[in-house]
Parts: structure tokens; C-alpha cells; sequence
């Protein structure tokens, strides 16, 4: 994706989760932004989560204002996260405990970024040091039907 690209619009339901590989997004509420999300976080965690509408619009940025500078997202299809977890119901749980320990981390940042004061001062002990998608690379590293696609 290239700057102030869209990819997931207010009110829309994503067919995909998706980690941010490399550049950043923003969440926009009614031109507010309330959330920039960096390379090993996951965008439309929520939707996935609730199986309804996205609540914010996501979008490309560049930093320096450079229409070329790509967005990477590594997107996961509804589809496949369910087949996993038909197949292999065990490594579909331990895909969810990651999503959802995502998932409450980025509410903290926003949380923490709409007040007012800096992400820094997130207790740093709820974030783990190793990156989504290392994580989920290592937890699919012993299905190799399953990794080969990642």
C-alpha cells in the first residue's frame, strides 16, 4: 500500500487480519487519529475479534510525505485462521492467546495515546519482546504445510 491509501473503511467487515510488516498505518475516527500501528502489529484484530463492523478507518502514512513509500501487511484470510483451527484446533488457540494479548496492547496504546500521554509509559511487562509475526512463524514452524505459507 502507498501513502494515505485505505484499507479498511469505518463500517466495512475485513475478510483478513493482517500484520503490519513494514511502514505505518494510522486508525482515523471522524478525522481523529486515535492509533499508529508499526511493523509486527496486527490491523482488524477487532472486527476478526467481534465478527463485526471495523469502529475506525485504516490507512497508509508516510512519514516524510512520500507517495511511494509501501506499507507491507502479511494479511491472513478469514478462511485460512478457520481451516487452521478445524485442522489443527490446538495451534488455532495458540494463534487466538497471541491475537488477543495483540489485541489488548494496542487498546492499552490507544487508550494511553487519546489520553494525552506517551506510549512509553505503557507497563512495558504486558508487551512482549518478540515481534507477531516471529511469533507466529515459530508457532506454525512445525506444520510445514502451514508455514511454507506464511
Amino acid at each position: 500500500y502507498r501513502s494515505d491509501d485505505v484499507l479498511i473503511k469505518n463500517g466495512d467487515v475485513p475478510e483478513w487480519l493482517g500484520v503490519v510488516l513494514s511502514g505505518t498505518l494510522v486508525a482515523v475516527v471522524r478525522h481523529t487519529q486515535i492509533a499508529m500501528l508499526h511493523p509486527g502489529e496486527l490491523v482488524g484484530a477487532m472486527p476478526w475479534q467481534t465478527g463485526g463492523p471495523s469502529t475506525v478507518t485504516v490507512r497508509a502514512m508516510s512519514e516524510d510525505n512520500n507517495r511511494k513509500k509501501v506499507v507491507q501487511i502479511l494479511a491472513l484470510q478469514y478462511d485460512l485462521l478457520y481451516k487452521i483451527n478445524t485442522i489443527r484446533p490446538e495451534l488455532g488457540f495458540k494463534i487466538m492467546q497471541m491475537i488477543g494479548r495483540a489485541t489488548v496492547v494496542q487498546v492499552m496504546q490507544t487508550v494511553v495515546m487519546c489520553a494525552g500521554e506517551e506510549q512509553t509509559k505503557i507497563n512495558k511487562s504486558v508487551v512482549e519482546k518478540e515481534s507477531f509475526p516471529r511469533k507466529l512463524k515459530r508457532a506454525l514452524s512445525g506444520y510445514k504445510m502451514l508455514s511454507s505459507v506464511l
